[in-house]
C-alpha cells in the first residue's frame, strides 16, 4: 500500500518514531535522541555526531548504562528504517 512507503525525506526524529510505533516501551529512552539528533538527516549521523551526543547526555548528568539504553534505540531505529526501506545501509 502507498502508506507503507518511506516518506521522500526524513529527519532523525521521524526516523525514531517510526520505530517507537513497533517498540512503544522505547518510548522513554527515544526523548534524549529526538531533542539532540531528531532535526538531524539519518546520512549527516556521523560517530563525531554520536560522541557529541554521549558528551551532551553526560553533560546533562545522565548515567552512562542510561546513555547505551538511548544509544542502543537510535541503533535499532537506524535498523527499523533499513528493514523498512527507508535507508539503504548503515
Amino acid at each position: 500500500a502507498l502508506k507503507d512507503l518511506p516518506p521522500q525525506e526524513f529527519d532523525i526524529a521521524m526516523l525514531v518514531n517510526g520505530y517507537l510505533q513497533e517498540a512503544p516501551g522505547e518510548h522513554h529512552h527515544a526523548k534524549a535522541v529526538i531533542r539532540l539528533l531528531g532535526p538531524l538527516s539519518p546520512s549527516s549521523l556521523t560517530r563525531a555526531r554520536v560522541r557529541m551526543f554521549h558528551k551532551a547526555r553526560r553533560a546533562e548528568g545522565a548515567s552512562d548504562s542510561t546513555i547505551n539504553r538511548q544509544s542502543r534505540v537510535l541503533r535499532a531505529a537506524l535498523e527499523w528504517g533499513r528493514k523498512e526501506g527507508w535507508l539503504k545501509e548503515l
